[in-house]
């Protein structure tokens, strides 16, 4: 007798626009400050995100957003992470694009279905220079005044991304680290990452966590049975949940 063992985890799936809301926060149990026209909102897993958005983390924290179109940014301590401008109409995909912006920290972008649908609509913005999104999964370090040559790093995972500064661009796919060392610099290709330099958090953990945490969970457990004294060469199968 054989058994396939299949287990489903479903997490909730995003609610939709409601008012000028375009994504949802998750976070570690810290404080993630949102400036939101002129005032700060103390905000908590599930709180939110809209146009204009401006996020801190702190230091020792984690955070992440799940857009409408599912992409997910995940943040890591010490960021500070800016939401231009986001459009997203699944019947209509014309206008959909987005625009961030990272002026310190890390921040980990996994691309939705804008940018999988629409190469280059999802872009990143930066004193350093401006990622756009090939439909990947990129981190990207701002280094301070600590590192020995200042600069942001962006690191791809999968896919490829473009950098671009007033000097040039340069298209990394996935292994590959691109490295832009000063204002209007040209970016180039490194070998490494600087010691100390800690890439954003993998994002699952605080989705898994949130979703289990704030939906319902469906297990599913899906047995076939065979029965292969039947008939050894073709046993008879029976499925049951």
């Amino acid at each position: 007798m054989r058994r396939l063992l299949v287990l489903i985890l479903a997490l909730l799936p995003f609610a939709g626009q409601a008012g000028s809301s375009v994504g949802q926060l998750y976070k570690t149990g810290g404080t993630i400050d949102i400036s939101r026209a002129g005032r700060t909102v103390m905000a908590d897993t599930g709180s939110p995100i809209e146009v204009g958005d401006t996020l801190e983390v702190g230091l020792g924290e984690a955070a992440a957003l799940r857009m409408a179109d599912d992409e997910v940014v995940s943040l890591g301590a010490s960021t500070r992470f800016q939401l231009l401008s986001y459009q997203f109409n699944p019947r209509d995909r014309s206008g959909n694009h987005a625009r961030y912006r990272l002026d310190s920290g890390t921040a980990r972008l996994i691309s939705g279905l804008i940018a999988q649908q629409q190469p280059g609509a999802v872009v990143l913005e930066s004193d350093y220079g401006m990622v756009s999104t090939l439909g990947t999964d990129y981190s990207a370090s701002v280094c301070g005044a600590g590192c020995a040559t200042p600069g942001i790093f962006v690191s791809v995972n999968s896919g490829k991304v473009t950098v671009s500064t007033p000097a040039g661009s340069q298209t990394a796919s996935a292994g590959q680290i691109v490295f832009v060392a000063a204002v209007g610099g040209a970016p180039v290709l490194v070998a490494s990452l600087p010691a100390g330099l800690i890439p954003a958090p993998d994002p699952t953990p605080l989705l898994l966590t949130a979703g289990i945490l704030g939906s319902t969970l469906r297990i599913e457990f899906t047995a076939s049975v065979c029965d292969e004294a039947a008939s050894p060469t073709q046993p008879e199968c029976t499925a049951s949940r």
